[in-house]
């Protein structure tokens, strides 16, 4: 379990980026297309809000990617990604398991956020 202890802080940073990702989508998406949003109704078009919306997450994925935490951690954010790098030998397999089960966890607990 050394490699637990040695690299928790990046796989709580994982699920941290992951939990962002699904906090940002949901909410700008949210935000965009409720149909009570004051947002909604001052972009009529249905292209427009897509295209902010892509916009958006474009910007969140890049900032997540060469801000510090992404340096650190690779921001894979995708778990096959991290499984892609397992399979070609750069990461443990006890790493693999834990940057999963991590961001799986970011992923579940981030949408109850929004409620």
């Amino acid at each position: 379990m050394l490699t637990f202890e040695r690299h928790c802080p990046d796989y709580c940073r994982e699920a941290a980026g992951l939990a962002g990702l699904v906090l940002c989508a949901g909410g700008f998406a949210t935000l965009l297309e409720y149909p009570g949003s004051p947002v909604n109704e001052a972009i009529a078009s249905m292209p427009a809000r897509c295209f902010v919306l892509g916009a958006v997450m474009a910007i969140f994925v890049t900032a997540l990617v060469y801000l510090l935490w992404g340096k650190r951690t690779g921001a894979h954010i995708n778990p096959a990604v991290t499984w892609s790098s397992y399979r070609l030998g750069r990461i443990g397999s006890w790493d693999t398991l834990f940057y999963t089960v991590f961001r799986c966890v970011g992923a579940v607990f981030a949408p109850p956020l929004l409620l």
